[in-house]
């Protein structure tokens, strides 16, 4: 049996209010930890990490920091695409 994370439509950057735009990538953040720390076979990306495209350098480094941390600890990362995961500026 797999022990996993399933994260989903995380939208990060969305909100205007830097409270609720905090709690939102914290939320990221934790639950990243916590497959970190209870040692996860995956992590699963299910839609819109992201809130845009070409989101704000900081919630992108933040991010990825957490990304990379799951590297580090041999635990994998799937990703499906969202609709703002994707920009045709990229091709």
């Amino acid at each position: 049996m797999y022990k996993f994370v399933r994260i989903a439509d995380c939208d990060i950057g969305v909100w205007i209010d830097s409270t609720v735009r905090e709690l939102s990538i914290s939320a990221f953040e934790t639950a990243i930890d916590q497959c970190v720390e209870e040692k996860g076979d995956f992590v699963l990306i299910a839609r819109d990490l992201l809130h845009m495209n070409l989101p704000e350098l900081s919630d992108v480094a933040r991010a990825a920091t957490k990304l990379n941390q799951v590297k580090e600890a041999g635990i994998r990362t799937y990703v499906v695409y969202g609709s703002h995961d994707y920009s045709a500026a990229c091709q």
